[in-house]
């Protein structure tokens, strides 16, 4: 396995933002640096030009995901919403 050599970067942030960067790295169990490159990383992919699809990012509440009925009718609720959305995009 080849280890990649890491460079340095800098990002100003405001202090609010830099406390919340680090809470969600702690809650992760990954230290700053390694969730940045995580998140910028995995924005880079959704934004891959070459790619063929047109990326949707869906929250699902935590009291419908376990359960099967609720969350077909909680998506099903959705959907319309999503082709709206991407109607007016064109």
């Amino acid at each position: 396995m080849t280890v990649k050599k890491i460079k340095n970067m800098s990002v100003a942030a405001d202090l609010e933002f830099k406390n919340k960067v680090i809470g969600c790295a702690k809650k992760l169990g990954k230290t700053t640096s390694e969730y940045i490159r995580d998140v910028v990383e995995k924005h880079m992919q959704l934004l891959d030009s070459e790619d063929e699809f047109t990326p949707i990012i869906v929250k699902i509440p935590n009291n419908v995901k376990n359960d099967k009925q609720q969350l077909e009718k909680w998506l099903s609720e959705r959907v319309q919403v999503i082709i709206n959305t991407l109607e007016s995009q064109d």
